[in-house]
């Protein structure tokens, strides 16, 4: 029942292997770090030396899954086995 404020959020059409890669903002960094611009849906954010497309931002209040935590991105990247 989540929806995001802008863009999308991640869902099964990004878990497929050798997927590049997506990242969703918390509004409150979309908010800090990018002024609130729509033009950071497309735009490219950089998480533990690698590089997310930015695909949504979530919806005022929402702070992730887990009670008590936050979030700043939100990256998912489906692992390839070799």
């Amino acid at each position: 029942g989540v929806r995001p404020a802008i863009g999308r959020l991640i869902d099964r059409s990004d878990d497929k292997r050798g997927h590049s890669g997506v990242a969703v903002l918390s509004y409150s960094f979309w908010q800090d770090h990018y002024a609130g611009a729509e033009s950071a849906i497309g735009s490219t954010i950089w998480l533990s030396n690698s590089s997310y497309p930015i695909i949504g931002v979530s919806a005022p209040g929402f702070n992730g899954l887990d009670v008590g935590s936050k979030f700043d991105a939100f990256a998912m990247r489906t692992q390839v086995a070799w």
